[in-house]
């Protein structure tokens, strides 16, 4: 509510990327608030969303090709302008940029405008993506009223691009308990889990290298690579040894919950500067202590020792130790778990993110 006790209308939308932490923020706002969730239609799921929730779908193509030349066509944005006008938000929340948004801006002045930023980088998207970010993001950060990134390093990086202080936020990603629900009694193996699109700068290549290392100290060590991706063409040669587990496809969500609940750690051996990650959040929903490299915002969500270990790029040493240290140690997990539950019970709940998310509304309301 606002400090007057009056209900926030709030406008919500999404037409890219994974809808998981816009879904959890959604059903969290809807708790105290009216929510409206403004989203392409080929990103809605109606398991994501609270019943509570109004939702909206706008038609949007699967295709690259397809959806540029919908953007171009003005008659696209007159259904997306007239929904936002019939609900009259007290704020409009986009929670991941698109070009669209640029578009619709001469109609998104008059309320006030909250952008999530999932990537301000743009070290991670593909040729025909950062080509047209590289143009529009810039606007897009001048639009919005109140800007909110997921790490330290992701603000510092945009107060450098000339974004007034005052207005980005920073605010982590909820855990994403929403897998949790396919949780079954299965044990914990002895193994370790790459998950998600499966591309160049997710350090499989240093994976790959760390992998003799890791199963001459623990013999008995299975590593899990899980998702499509690019980087398989590459290294396929290299994941035959009986020691990986390769599932090289889209998992569907009903797999998550037994991927990570059977391993022991999770990987994140990024190469590059890059934002935080989604994977973190579902690690951490099944208490999964993660290793992670020291590459932009990427490793903020950890602390060190205490919920995982932070390491160099590019170092299949570093990588296999503490893999090897944690595969070990199954005290020093037990001691991670304890952790990583205190950190979502107290930081990472969406309870707790809605209230911040909450406050950046309060912020950048116009009388």
């Amino acid at each position: 509510m606002y400090t007057d006790g009056r209900i926030m209308r709030i406008l919500l939308t999404q037409f890219t990327s994974s809808p998981i932490a816009l879904a959890h923020l959604a059903n969290a706002l809807s708790k105290k608030h009216e929510v409206i969730v403004l989203i392409a239609e080929r990103l809605y799921d109606d398991k994501y969303f609270d019943k509570s929730i109004d939702i909206s779908l706008i038609s949007s193509p699967k295709s690259y090709y397809k959806m540029f030349l919908k953007t171009l066509n003005p008659a696209s944005y007159r259904s997306i302008i007239k929904k936002i006008a019939e609900v009259s938000p007290d704020v409009v929340h986009i929670t991941w940029d698109f070009l669209w948004y640029n578009i619709l801006s001469p109609s998104l002045k008059k309320y006030p405008l909250v952008l999530t930023d999932e990537e301000p980088f743009l070290k991670v998207l593909t040729l025909y993506g950062k080509t047209i970010y590289k143009i529009f993001k810039p606007h897009s950060w001048r639009m919005a009223d109140a800007i909110v990134v997921h790490g330290e390093k992701e603000r510092e990086f945009l107060i450098k691009k000339g974004i007034p202080e005052s207005n980005v936020y920073v605010i982590p990603i909820g855990v994403y308990s929403f897998y949790a629900k396919w949780a079954k009694n299965i044990n914990e193996e002895n193994s370790v889990l790459l998950f998600g699109a499966i591309e160049e700068y997710k350090g499989l290549e240093y994976l790959i290298k760390s992998a003799p290392i890791i199963i001459s100290s623990v013999p008995d060590a299975k590593i899990i690579v899980a998702g499509r991706g690019k980087a398989y063409q590459k290294y396929e040669d290299y994941l035959h040894m009986d020691y990986f587990e390769v599932h090289r496809r889209y998992i569907l969500d009903e797999e998550v919950a037994t991927l990570f609940q059977r391993c022991a750690i999770v990987i994140l051996p990024y190469t590059q500067l890059c934002s935080t990650s989604g994977v973190i959040p579902v690690a951490f929903a099944f208490g999964k202590p993660v290793v992670a490299t020291d590459v932009g915002s990427l490793a903020e969500p950890i602390e060190e020792g205490k919920t995982g270990f932070v390491i160099p790029p590019r170092d299949e040493r570093a990588l296999a130790d503490a893999i090897i240290k944690l595969l070990k140690n199954n005290g020093l997990r037990e001691e991670m778990r304890r952790n990583i539950k205190r950190k979502v019970e107290n930081e990472l709940s969406w309870e707790s993110i809605a209230a911040k998310v909450v406050q950046v509304y309060e912020s950048v309301r116009k009388q």
